[in-house]
């Protein structure tokens, strides 16, 4: 858990046109991460970890606080993982990812977009092969399209700027040690 308060602090603001400039102002900034992890058994384990940052300046020193840019605090992330070793020679796992939409900053002006949030799922196997391993991962199992929250952020003269977070992808890979 932790709180900063500052006189003097710093965020970016983009502006409609795309362009950013510096703000300095006062600033407080809260939030909390938390990671655990469990062998649950011999052959599972999990991992867990959450993420929330906010915060509020006040760029023009009237006493009234606007949310500080999504870039820089964003909303709620959690992550859960699992490996669950199905044998001597065969391991599973798989991740889920989620970041919470935020659009305080929106409503309060500082932000020129509404971030949008998203869920991502993977899952990979990993067979012991000779002397080394065969293993297969898909990344973004369900082709989720979504922006990650920086290419959200491009909006107005950047907007044609914005790329999306990969698609669903498929790596096999061999490695061994020696």
């Amino acid at each position: 858990v932790f709180y900063a308060d500052s006189e003097f602090g710093s965020s970016i603001q983009v502006n409609p046109d795309g362009t950013a400039e510096l703000v300095r102002a006062q600033q407080s900034n809260y939030g909390f991460e938390l990671m655990t992890s469990a062998q649950v058994r011999d052959d599972l384990s999990i991992s867990f970890s959450a993420a929330y940052n906010d915060g509020e300046n006040d760029p023009d020193d009237d006493g009234n606080y606007d949310a500080l840019p999504s870039l820089q605090v964003l909303p709620l992330s959690l992550n859960l993982g699992a490996t669950w070793d199905y044998s001597d020679k065969l391991r599973l796992s798989g991740n889920v990812y989620y970041l919470d939409s935020r659009d305080r900053a929106f409503d309060d002006g500082v932000d020129t977009y509404e971030l949008d949030g998203y869920v991502t799922v993977d899952v990979g196997l990993e067979y012991k092969l000779g002397a080394g391993a065969l293993s297969a991962q898909i990344t973004n199992l369900f082709d989720e399209f979504y922006l990650p929250a920086e290419s959200q952020s491009r909006t107005g003269i950047t907007s044609d700027l914005r790329t999306a977070g990969q698609g669903r992808a498929l790596s096999i890979t061999y490695s061994t040690t020696f």
